[in-house]
């Protein structure tokens, strides 16, 4: 209820809030069961099982919970920012970072196409990953239509003169120009 709020309102989720949100997806198991991929799985969605009589504590999980999440929130943040170049808001790299979090970092490369796909069909191509082994499950929908919702949370609609302007600077960056144009909405400058 309270990510919804923050959503609807149009403020920033903060990476406290992602935790508790991941925390809701994944359920917690103190012992080791299979997920719907039938990998061995405990604790909030941890895989790297040693034993299948391991058991674990919540103290222990939030702990690895805590850096797993910060690691791949900083994994996205440098794929995103610094090597593909995205204007992206704190909603939306939290959006990636659950995503990736559920489906590893090769399927964010899969979404962005490897930073060649607009923010626009990012957010229509992440509906898309609800599968596991070929079937829709309804988990998977919920939590994508989640990211999907954060994702877009906050975006303003763009003027014709923005769109423009984005397109230009897509292809400069597709054509391998060194130069980007400020999406002002201003024709001419």
């Amino acid at each position: 209820m309270y990510q919804y709020i923050l959503e609807k309102e149009g403020k920033n989720m903060t990476f406290n809030d992602l935790l508790l949100k991941i925390k809701l997806f994944e359920g917690f198991s103190c012992r080791v069961y299979f997920d719907s991929g039938n990998t061995p799985t405990i604790g909030y969605g941890r895989t790297d099982i040693k034993s299948m009589d391991e058991t674990t504590t919540k103290e222990k999980e939030d702990l690895w919970l805590y850096k797993k999440v910060n690691n791949i929130y900083e994994q996205v943040k440098i794929k995103m920012i610094e090597t593909w170049h995205y204007n992206v808001n704190e909603n939306q790299l939290l959006a990636l970072t659950d995503f990736t979090y559920n489906l590893g970092i090769g399927n964010l490369n899969n979404l962005t196409d490897n930073g060649q796909r607009t923010i626009s069909t990012i957010s229509e191509k992440i509906l898309l990953y609800n599968k596991c082994n070929g079937r829709e499950l309804a988990g998977l929908t919920k939590r994508r239509q989640w990211e999907h919702d954060l994702f877009t949370s906050g975006v303003k609609h763009l003027t014709n003169a923005e769109k423009l302007q984005i397109k230009i600077n897509e292809m400069y960056k597709h054509f391998e120009v060194n130069k980007q144009i400020e999406v002002d909405g201003i024709i001419g400058n």
